[in-house]
């Protein structure tokens, strides 16, 4: 990995023998395919900003949009200098005029010297003006621009202790393992879940490889190290609830949820746990009732998990996609007609076609 000086060299060489403008990850890839120089995201940050700061780069955009360019020989030394203006050359009018009287070159001398006065009394007033902008609103404009600090990334979180834990024990191992030897020598033998989810969070960011990905909890599933660069440095951008909260197979469909991953808590009352708003009793059931009472959907058979996609998409704020056993409770309520919805009473909404297997209902309309 690069240091400061040979991350700032890389990436001036890279920008100035190869024109054009360039996004971070570009100038990333390209000092590792150019300049055999490899480093990190906030490596290349900091280099771009000190050569911006040395004139050397030009920035243009905001925030993630950002793209760096060489500076241009007049945008790096400073503004060229105005060309100096020639004088016209004499003609003969010119020649021909008459200086020598007296009285002209007097009343010429009188007016150059009143000329000279109103542009000291003028420049003596642009001054005190100047003063005057500079105690009212503190430094020049120029001094402000230039003084303002470049724009940069924005922070990254605090790396996790119990993901860089995982990281660590299976960097000192250095070969595949399975969950249980691996809790045993992260001396975390009755962690498991814990384990496990810091191993998927891991795999969410291509870090390690899972033998069995759609049932990691299985025994004899075998984890291991894909990752080519330093493990513990990669494993500080991962956090735990990197985790899915739920894994579909691509052959049969099915989902497994695979719980204990905390998720961060949004500020503000009526929030759950998951970013979702809390939903007011009943509130889940009215949603089920306006869908299968939809006339586009009378007759269709659905099982739960499908309604409750069809909820997460028309309401992606309030139902999360682990509501399959409030739909389903939802869905054997209007089984019956004495559901006690006064919209619709004593008439069940739904019926029970297959029980065994994916639970499925046919919409009855209404």
């Amino acid at each position: 990995m690069a240091n400061a000086k040979e991350a700032s060299r890389a990436v001036a060489a890279l920008l100035g023998n190869n024109p054009g403008e360039y996004s971070l990850a570009e100038v990333i890839e390209g000092t590792a395919a150019l300049e055999s120089t490899e480093m990190t995201e906030n490596q290349a940050v900091r280099a771009l900003d000190r050569l911006v700061k040395e004139g050397r780069t030009v920035v243009t955009g905001e925030g993630d949009e950002r793209r760096w360019r060489a500076a241009a020989p007049a945008e790096a030394d400073g503004e060229p200098e105005p060309a100096e203006e020639e004088e016209p050359e004499a003609t003969e009018l010119d020649a021909g005029e008459d200086t020598a009287d007296g009285e002209t070159a007097g009343s010429s001398d009188k007016s150059d010297e009143e000329a000279s006065e109103d542009t000291e009394a003028d420049s003596d007033t642009d001054e005190a003006e100047s003063d005057g902008n500079q105690e009212e609103g503190g430094r020049p404009e120029t001094e402000t621009a230039a003084d303002e600090p470049p724009a940069t990334f924005e922070p990254l979180p605090d790396p996790d202790p119990q993901v860089l834990h995982i990281a660590r024990t299976l960097a000192d191992i250095g070969e595949p393992i399975g969950l249980l030897d691996l809790c045993d020598r992260a001396y975390l033998p009755t962690k498991r879940r814990l384990v496990l989810n810091a191993l998927r969070a891991m795999a969410e960011h291509g870090l390690v490889e899972c033998s069995n990905p759609y049932n990691p909890d299985q025994p004899g599933t075998i984890w291991t190290v894909v990752h080519g660069g330093d493990l513990m440095e990669a494993a500080a951008r991962v956090q735990l609830h990197d985790a899915p909260d739920a894994i579909t197979c691509p052959t049969c469909g099915q989902t497994k949820t695979i719980g204990g991953t905390s998720r961060p808590r949004k500020a503000g009352t009526g929030v759950r746990n998951d970013g979702k708003r809390t939903l007011a009793p009943g509130e889940l059931t009215g949603m089920v009732i306006d869908w299968v009472t939809d006339p586009q959907n009378t007759g269709e058979e659905i099982t739960v998990r499908q309604i409750t996609k069809e909820l997460v998409a028309a309401h992606p704020d309030k139902v999360s996609d682990n509501s399959d056993g409030a739909v389903k409770n939802a869905l054997d309520r209007l089984c019956r007609p004495d559901h006690r919805r006064l919209k619709h009473p004593s008439k069940a909404l739904v019926a029970l076609v297959r029980e065994t297997g994916p639970r499925t209902y046919r919409c009855l309309g209404i």
